[in-house]
């Protein structure tokens, strides 16, 4: 999603504001397999946050509900925290 989001830089100038707005023609914001929800958490000038939440609320979900990439690929999530969570 996050060279999506600089793909759609390059050709608009700017970055989407919104899941729809990004892929266009795929309304979903569920990934090909259901579990994630993506957002567009923020946007400015100079880059982007986005954001996929479980769709699931299961026991990996109480620790890693969230998950956030941003324009410089900075990985943040929770509520466990990176370490926990992206390295799975």
């Amino acid at each position: 999603m996050g060279a999506d989001q600089q793909s759609f830089f390059i050709r608009n100038g700017r970055y989407a504001t919104s899941i729809a707005e990004l892929r266009q023609n795929d309304t979903s914001t569920l990934v090909p397999n259901g579990d994630y929800r993506w957002q567009v958490v923020s946007t400015s000038p100079d880059g982007f946050v986005l954001r996929a939440t479980r769709a699931a609320n299961d026991n990996e979900a109480q620790r890693c509900r969230w998950f956030e990439l941003d324009h410089t690929q900075a990985r943040r999530s929770g509520p466990e925290g990176i370490d926990e969570c992206w390295m799975r």
